[in-house]
């Protein structure tokens, strides 16, 4: 005797085709991180723009391009140069890509290699000042100025009769910016003042706020319309302020940009010091006769390294007389290879640059405190290979794969989508292998970083629980942990692929990063996280079915299938999940306070960050105990750890960008 299923099923073509429509989405979504009007994203573009048109033919006519002196001067070798940037050793290659995000907020110009564009502007100045490279960001700039278009030339800026009277409005709007700094320390202080007798002796004067008398301060505390007033003020002004928030941003900036190719030849730092005990790097700039290296006449601008590099001093005059020789060949190196420079630019011909750098690196290279060839031919691949961006792709391409997969279940397109997968996670793990390498330390020391190695975790556990777990799902459950992870994978390095240039570069730690713990603490967080990210995925899945079983007019959801899995398992799978990421999070969460006595002097002290890990870890401990103790299963178990990866995202990302949460010392962000 046949008998009815208690609860509806979906049919595998409904499975597949949910699959795939989710894709797409997440396709779609993606799609402005990759293009933008056609172009490559990173390059400078002619996007739309509030109220400004462009038109980027004629806009790109005023930029210099000699694509075939271009091709010569690559090909002499200049990737091979190091320069120090803000501490770091940074490849010309790097080096100059900074630069020009810096300038234009994109990292490349018209398609032009970013080294090129860099020297042109420092060796060739005169032909950049007609080309409209500066960037307007904001419309009331742009009307200000008289502009039609989104990109200025520095001449146009300069010759505008305009230019004073964007000066005057933005200085205008800090002013405006400052009046209400000045408002709300009053309103503070006159409300904390208000908590207390008033008329006792002194009491006034402890809470007194810069720039007010004590007959003001007395009047704003006592009088109700006094304070009513200034609140109302403080309403208006707030209102004009942040209106004038992105004006006063995109002005200052444009200023900024406007100045900063006039110290780039002075910031080419590329000599370093062998007889400064400090680590420090000059420029070809500081190295011209009557500025020798090693001397006290050097420039104010000469840049000081922050890394642990050791320069032993000389004991002796001999030793001396090595490291004054050794100099003298520096500096005569520098000036030889700025004047190739100069010649090359001048004469649209590198002929004499291979010569020039070939001689520069072989001074240059003996010494300790230059980076190896290595090093530099690794951070050029990197740079060049974008193995996160590769990664990316192949997750994407095996979460297709897998919903093909799903669709007509057929094990070939597995193993297909599965050996994409696996592309991807080998490519992701090469990326963070050569971030690792070119640091000394594990890629966690930034928000870059942290969201690439918990993707990185997130993958791995989902790979090894399709491999181990899937096998015994049955039919229903092979492919799932591929695709949740590939998707997690996708998203998250799609994401921070649109992170600006300065959080995404490899960098110096921060002294209070600068700590084995960073290797251990943050570490066993992030795994913890990453387990978390998949298992809330499976919650999500059940969740949706419940949500979908109730539509279809059921009341309660015991068994049958999600879309992509049954019921009993998508529960079960979220639960050993987190069964991985708890004991995990518990240890990160004590080495963290053991790393808090050894920094800070104190084992726990309620700051924000520590306060939501604690607060993640009771919801999980919360889900263990009502899973494994009082057996709750369903959707209220999906309920709980969905809301303890709410919490995973506020200590990890909300206590960093969102202004109410930020705060304490574990904020290495700017908030949003």
């Amino acid at each position: 005797m046949n008998q009815t299923p208690m609860h509806p099923t979906l049919p595998h073509w409904m499975a597949g085709s949910l699959t795939v429509l989710l894709l797409l989405l997440a396709l779609l979504l993606s799609l402005p991180l990759n293009k933008v009007n056609g172009e490559t994203a990173g390059e400078l573009s002619a996007s739309d723009f509030p109220r400004l048109s462009d038109d980027p033919t004629s806009r790109f006519s005023t930029i210099p391009h000699n694509a075939a002196f271009e091709q010569e001067l690559l090909a002499a070798g200049i990737d091979r140069i190091t320069v120090r940037h803000l501490g770091w050793n940074e490849t010309l290659r790097s080096w100059a890509r900074i630069k020009i995000y810096d300038l234009t907020g994109s990292q490349k110009i018209r398609g032009q290699d970013p080294m090129y564009t860099v020297l042109s502007i420092m060796y060739e100045p005169q032909k950049w000042f007609d080309a409209a490279f500066l960037p307007i960001e904001h419309p009331r700039v742009a009307e200000i100025l008289g502009s039609q278009g989104k990109w200025i030339s520095p001449k146009f800026l300069a010759d505008n009769v305009q230019t004073p009277e964007l000066q005057r409005a933005l200085s205008e709007a800090r002013d405006r910016k400052a009046q209400l700094d000045s408002i709300v320390k009053n309103l503070n202080a006159a409300k904390q003042a208000r908590q207390y007798d008033v008329n006792e002796p002194g009491l006034l004067e402890t809470f007194l706020p810069e720039g007010l008398s004590l007959n003001e301060f007395r009047q704003l505390v006592m009088d109700e319309e006094t304070l009513t007033q200034l609140e109302t003020e403080y309403r208006t002004l707030r209102a004009e302020v942040s209106k004038d928030d992105a004006f006063l941003k995109a002005g200052d900036k444009l200023f900024r940009r406007f100045n900063m190719p006039s110290t780039w030849l002075q910031e080419f730092y590329i000599v370093p010091d062998v007889e400064d005990s400090n680590n420090r790097w000059l420029s070809a700039i500081d190295v011209v006769p009557g500025s020798m290296i090693g001397s006290s006449t050097l420039k104010d601008g000469v840049q000081l390294a922050s890394n642990d590099l050791k320069v032993i001093p000389a004991q002796s005059a001999a030793e001396r007389d090595v490291l004054r020789e050794r100099n003298r060949m520096l500096s005569q190196a520098a000036i030889k290879l700025d004047a190739a420079f100069r010649e090359s630019f001048a004469s649209a011909s590198a002929a004499s640059m291979g010569p020039a750098v070939t001689n520069f690196l072989t001074v240059v290279e003996p010494i300790d405190l230059y980076p190896s060839q290595t090093y530099r031919n690794v951070k050029n691949f990197y740079i060049g290979f974008k193995p996160m961006d590769v990664s990316a792709m192949l997750y994407l391409l095996s979460a297709i794969a897998f919903g093909v997969f799903m669709f007509f279940r057929k094990n070939p397109i597995r193993w297909v989508a599965l050996t994409l997968l696996l592309l991807g996670l080998g490519t992701h793990v090469m990326g963070g292998g050569i971030r690792l390498f070119l640091t000394g330390m594990m890629p966690v020391s930034n928000m870059y970083e942290s969201i690439t190695f918990t993707a990185l975790c997130a993958v791995v556990i989902g790979v090894i629980f399709e491999f181990v777990k899937g096998r015994g799902a049955g039919f229903e459950g092979k492919g799932v942990f591929g695709l949740f992870t590939a998707i997690v994978g996708f998203l998250m390095l799609m994401g921070v692929a649109q992170m600006p240039l300065h959080e995404t570069r490899i960098h110096p730690l921060r002294a209070v990063l600068n700590s084995y713990w960073l290797n251990i603490h943050v570490t066993a967080m992030l795994i913890s996280y990453g387990a978390f990210m998949v298992a809330t995925l499976f919650s999500i899945s059940y969740l949706f079915k419940a949500l979908l079983v109730k539509v279809l007019g059921r009341e309660t959801l015991i068994a049958g299938t999600t879309p992509l899995m049954d019921a009993e398992n998508t529960e079960l799978f979220m639960y050993r999940l987190i069964q991985v990421g708890w004991p995990i999070l518990t240890v990160g969460i004590c080495l963290g306070a053991v790393w808090a006595d050894t920094a800070w002097g104190r084992y726990w002290g309620w700051d924000p960050k520590e306060t939501w890990a604690f607060i993640t870890w009771l919801v999980y401990t919360m889900y263990l105990h009502s899973r494994m103790i009082m057996s709750y299963k369903g959707a209220i178990s999906a309920t709980i750890a969905f809301i303890g990866f709410v919490m995973v995202m506020i200590t990890w990302l909300g206590v960093s960008y969102l202004p109410w949460f930020a705060g304490g010392l574990h904020t290495y962000a700017s908030p949003l």
